[in-house]
C-alpha cells in the first residue's frame, strides 16, 4: 500500500504579511477583501456633528444713576419795597435782594409788606438721560387764603444767579427743568419754565414771596399766612429728545 505525502510550504513569515486589498464601492461603504468594512465614508447617510466654537468676551459693568433731593436751613426776610435795606440775602447775587432777617413766629405782616422764603435745596442729577423738574407745592397755592397774598418766587443756581426770575407761582408749580449732563435729552423746559444743566450735584436757592395787598379785603388783626407750610420736589421726568 503506497502512501501519499502531501509537503504543505507555510508562505506566512511572523515579520511581513502580504494582503491583497479588493476596494469596492457598496452602499457608501469601503470593503476589504474577504467583506471586512474598513471605513464608512457616510456619503449618502448617517451624520455629521457640526463644528462650533466660543470665545470670551470682556464684559462691563451697568450703574445705575443717581437722583436725590436734600434742603437746608431756611431763612426769611422782609424784602418790601418802600424799606430801603442795605442787607443783600446771601446766595442771591444776580439780581441782589436786599432785606432785613425775621423770625416767622414773630413777625407781624401789615399791608404793603412783602415777605421772603428764603429755601436752598441740594440737588443731585447722574443720568445720561436723566431730566427732572423742580416743583413748589403748598396747600395754600390756588386756594384761598387767609390773608389775601400775592405769591411770587424765583430760583437762583449755585452762582446766585437767577436761572428764573420773580414770577407768579405757575399752575402745577413747576419752578424748573433740571437735566443731568451727559447725552441728556435735549428737552426744553416748557413756556415760561426755564431748563438747566446740573452736573452731579448743585445748590438751588428757591425763593417764595408774599406781598400783603395793601388794597386788598381787610383783615382782623392776628390772622395768619401759612408762608412756612411749604414743599420743594424734584421729580424724574420722560420726554422724547435727542441727545445735546
Amino acid at each position: 500500500m503506497s502512501t501519499n505525502t502531501t509537503n504543505t510550504t507555510n508562505t506566512t513569515d511572523a515579520s511581513l504579511v502580504l494582503v491583497t486589498e479588493v476596494r469596492r464601492r457598496r452602499g457608501g461603504a469601503i470593503w476589504l477583501a474577504g467583506g471586512a468594512a474598513l471605513a464608512v465614508a457616510l456619503l449618502g447617510g448617517g451624520t455629521f456633528a457640526l463644528w462650533s466654537q466660543s470665545v470670551g468676551l470682556d464684559g462691563g459693568t451697568i450703574t445705575a444713576g443717581d437722583l436725590s433731593l436734600s434742603a437746608e436751613a431756611s431763612s426769611f426776610y422782609d424784602v418790601s419795597a418802600d424799606r430801603n435795606y442795605t442787607e443783600a440775602i446771601a446766595g442771591l447775587s444776580n439780581p441782589v435782594v436786599k432785606g432785613q432777617k425775621i423770625s416767622p413766629e414773630t413777625w407781624l405782616m401789615v399791608p404793603g409788606d412783602k415777605v421772603a422764603a428764603v429755601l436752598p435745596v441740594v440737588v443731585t442729577l447722574k443720568g445720561d438721560n436723566l431730566v427732572a423738574t423742580l416743583a413748589l407745592s403748598s396747600e395754600v397755592f390756588g386756594q384761598d387764603k387767609v390773608i389775601p397774598g400775592e405769591y411770587t418766587y424765583a430760583v437762583y443756581d449755585g452762582k446766585g444767579t437767577a436761572i428764573a426770575q420773580e414770577a407768579k407761582v405757575p399752575a402745577g408749580g413747576v419752578l424748573a427743568t433740571l437735566q443731568a449732563k451727559g447725552l441728556g435729552q435735549g428737552v426744553a423746559g416748557g413756556e415760561g419754565i426755564p431748563t438747566r444743566a446740573v452736573d452731579g450735584t448743585e445748590t438751588f436757592t428757591v425763593v417764595v414771596f408774599d406781598t400783603f395787598d395793601e388794597n386788598g379785603t381787610p383783615e382782623a388783626p392776628g390772622r395768619k399766612d401759612a408762608l412756612t407750610d411749604l414743599e420743594v420736589t424734584l421729580t424724574q421726568i420722560r420726554t422724547p429728545g435727542v441727545g445735546n
